[in-house]
C-alpha cells in the first residue's frame, strides 16, 4: 500500500492519466482493506488529477473536497497538499476567494512540496489583480531552483506558476530567465499537479525573451501534446498562451491566427 503512493503521481505528470486512474482505484481499495489511511489519503488526493486531465472540473472539485475532508478526519500531516490541489482547481472554476484562502493555508508548511502552493498563490493573486500580488510573487520566487533544490518537486512547480504570474504582471524579463528551467522540466513532465502544460510555460518564457521561433515551437508542441494524451483542461490553456504570443509578436497574420485560437 505504501509503495503505490510513489507510482501514480508521476503518471499524471507524464501523459499517462488513464494508467494512473487504474492504479489509484486499486490503491484506494487496497488501502481500505488494510486500514492504511495515509495511503488512501494520497490516492484520494491524486484522483483529482485524473478528473483535471479529463476536463471534469466539477468532479475534480468534489474529489478534492473529499480528499481534504478525509485527510482532516485523521489529522494527516500532508493536508496542505489537499488544500493546494483544491485551491488550484477552484482557481480554474473562478471561485477565487476560497481558492486563495486555501492556498494561503497550504503555504504554512516547509517541505519537499514547498513552492507548489506558493506558486499557485502568486499566479492566482496576479491573475485576479489583487492587492498583495507583488508580495505573493516575491514569496514564490524564493522557491525557484537554486543549488540544492534544482530538482525539487516544489521548485519545479514554482517555475511553472511563476512563469505565468511574472508574464501576467508585466515582469517579462524575470519570466524570460525561467526558460531554461522550464525546458528542463518539459523534458520529463507534460503537466504540473493542476494540469498546467509545461511546454506552454517554456513558450511563455521564450516569448518574454523575444525568442519568437523558439516560443512558437514550444506552443505548437504543447497544443499537439495536450490534444494527443489528452489533457482536456490544458487544451484551452495551451491555446490561450499561444494566442497571447502571436498577439505580442504582431507579425503578418498573427492577429488573425490569435483570434482563431481564442475562438
Amino acid at each position: 500500500a505504501e509503495g503505490e503512493i510513489g507510482l501514480f503521481w508521476e503518471l499524471l505528470h507524464c501523459g499517462r492519466p488513464a494508467e494512473a486512474e487504474k492504479l489509484i482505484v486499486e490503491a484506494i481499495s487496497r488501502a481500505e482493506r488494510v486500514g492504511h489511511d495515509v495511503a488512501k489519503s494520497a490516492a484520494l488526493m491524486s484522483r483529482t488529477g485524473v478528473y483535471v486531465a479529463r476536463g471534469h472540473l466539477e468532479r475534480a472539485e468534489l474529489a478534492a473536497r473529499e480528499a481534504l475532508a478525509f485527510a482532516e478526519s485523521f489529522h494527516f500531516g500532508w493536508i496542505f497538499i489537499a488544500e493546494a490541489s483544491l485551491g488550484g482547481i477552484l482557481l480554474y472554476r473562478g471561485q477565487t476567494e476560497e481558492a486563495l484562502a486555501l492556498l494561503h493555508k497550504a503555504t504554512r508548511h516547509s517541505t519537499h512540496f514547498s513552492g507548489v502552493p506558493e506558486g499557485l498563490l502568486a499566479w492566482g493573486m496576479t491573475a485576479a489583480e489583487m492587492e498583495g500580488a507583488a508580495n505573493a510573487r516575491a514569496a514564490g520566487m524564493r522557491f525557484l531552483p537554486r543549488p540544492g533544490i534544482s530538482r525539487g518537486f516544489g521548485a519545479w512547480h514554482a517555475v511553472l506558476s511563476m512563469t505565468e504570474a511574472l508574464c501576467l504582471s508585466g515582469c517579462r524579463e524575470q519570466a524570460a530567465r525561467l526558460r531554461i528551467e522550464a525546458e528542463k522540466i518539459a523534458a520529463e513532465w507534460d503537466c504540473n499537479v493542476v494540469g498546467f502544460p509545461v511546454l506552454t510555460a517554456a513558450g511563455i518564457a521564450a516569448a518574454c525573451a523575444g525568442q519568437w521561433n523558439r516560443a512558437e515551437a514550444h506552443h505548437r508542441a504543447s497544443i499537439t501534446r495536450m490534444d494527443a494524451v489528452p489533457y482536456v483542461t490544458a487544451q484551452p490553456i495551451a491555446r490561450y498562451w499561444y494566442a497571447d504570443m502571436l498577439a505580442e509578436r504582431g507579425g503578418p497574420g498573427d492577429s488573425e491566427a490569435a483570434e482563431a485560437l481564442l475562438q
